[in-house]
């Protein structure tokens, strides 16, 4: 798919379907199979809260023999398993976020959270993007609280990017439906975004 009328949105996954997304992006993580195809371009997000959770995780690791020493022998098998866990859930949530950047492809633009929802519209329906930062309460594709017709998509509250559309569109999430003239995203990397975006949108007449 590489255009779309209007603007695809999902709101956050079921527990089933969010769990299988991270089973499966841990998995090609670890096997550091290929994101994404050569001919899109990917925009990454989230790495600082990636590097916080790698880091705590890799500590947990290394620290679970040695904290395992302080429970009973009976408790102990109980604790590593729990342990090796909650690395897995930490390093499953780096994987996912890693593996599932804002893309553009062709006339597309893909806004993605992993499991916490995503938004798709057509670049040509984009009349600015700049910097723009703040925060927005909540994570996942979801409504902007002190704006009627905004949306947000992004994995935490805080936002650098703000999206404004030439018109109205109505988008529906998961049978709300709603009408948006504009989306704030976060980005690693704000500036090399913008010029992305503005790449693949139309020249104005």
């Amino acid at each position: 798919m590489t255009d779309v009328d209007g603007v695809l949105a999902s709101g956050r996954l079921p527990i089933v379907a969010a769990v299988r997304m991270h089973a499966v992006a841990l998995w090609r993580w670890v096997t550091r199979q290929p994101a994404t195809p050569d001919d899109v371009t990917s925009l990454s997000h989230t790495s600082d809260t990636r590097q916080l959770l790698t880091v705590l995780a890799s500590v947990e690791i290394v620290m679970a023999p040695v904290v395992d020493l302080i429970f009973p022998k009976g408790l102990r098998i109980p604790h590593l398993v729990l342990e090796t866990i909650l690395a897995a859930v930490a390093f499953s949530f780096v994987a996912t976020w890693s593996r599932h950047p804002h893309l553009i492809h062709g006339n597309l633009l893909r806004l993605r959270t992993g499991a916490f929802g995503e938004l798709t519209l057509a670049v040509r329906q984009i009349e600015t993007i700049r910097k723009h930062e703040r925060k927005v309460k909540g994570f996942g594709l979801r409504a902007v609280p002190d704006e009627a017709t905004a949306l947000a998509c992004t994995v935490g509250a805080k936002v650098n990017l703000l999206i404004e559309f030439a018109d109205p569109l109505s988008v529906d999430i998961n049978g709300d439906n709603r009408t948006v003239t504009r989306v704030y995203t976060a980005v690693d990397e704000p500036s090399a975004a913008i010029r992305a975006v503005k790449l693949a949108m139309p020249k104005r007449q």
